[in-house]
């Protein structure tokens, strides 16, 4: 009796010790791939990265315009008069030069210029013979063009059936076109009024159209 209850404690003695050595080998099998799982892991997910966020292109800045400084130019164009001195309106070439300064203030320009010029204008023995004319201009900085209204005080000269020299107003409008940073263009209409010339009781009115390219220094 004895022998057989040693036997049988000693066949579960066996029996857990093998168990628990089954356990640990599993566990000792399965270490590794525990270990390993989370490495897998962390390594099978890719790094969340954010995009970049979109560049906004740099706008170019054109250059400021600027149409301050000196210039001197040439005009040619037409003229049309009307007075009592003749039987009817007449008309001929303008041609001159002329030469003036120009501050620019941002959107507002000024300028002051003088004009000489000679026409070709004549009726009944009378010639309109030259011009001479101060203008004050105003004009507004649009960039590449530069419209402008301009008022001034006119010296005019005839000759011939009847020779006299008197002085009038000028207004009218305009506009300089920039070609380069030094030349620009103009284009230019005003309206001449003398009144009472040279005391006679008469008086002229005159209307002119002519075009122009300075340089500007």
């Amino acid at each position: 009796m004895l022998t057989l209850k040693w036997t049988r404690e000693k066949t579960r003695r066996t029996d857990k010790e093998l168990n628990m050595a089954k356990t640990r080998f599993i566990l000792a099998a399965a270490l590794p791939a525990l270990l390993a799982a989370p490495a897998a892991f962390a390594g099978g997910m890719a790094p969340i990265v954010a995009p970049p966020a979109p560049v906004e292109p740099v706008p170019v800045m054109a250059p400021p315009s600027d149409w301050s400084g000196f210039y001197i130019g040439a005009d040619v164009g037409t003229a049309t008069a009307s007075s009592a001195f003749f039987p009817a309106d007449i008309s001929g070439t303008v041609y001159g030069i002329h030469a003036g300064y120009m501050y620019d203030m941002g959107s507002i320009v000024l300028a002051g210029e003088g004009f000489y010029g000679q026409t070709q204008i004549s009726e009944s023995g009378i010639n309109v013979d030259s011009a001479s004319i101060l203008k004050l201009k105003l004009g507004y900085d649009a960039g590449s063009v530069m419209p402008y209204v301009v008022a001034g005080y006119g010296n005019y000269t005839v000759s011939g059936g009847y020779a006299a020299t008197d002085n009038g107003t000028v207004y009218g409008a305009g506009a300089n076109i920039r070609i380069t940073d030094r030349i620009f263009a103009n284009a230019e209409f005003l309206q001449h009024k003398i009144t009472n010339f040279d005391s006679t009781g008469v008086d002229v009115d005159a209307t002119s159209v002519s075009a122009g390219v300075s340089f500007k220094f």
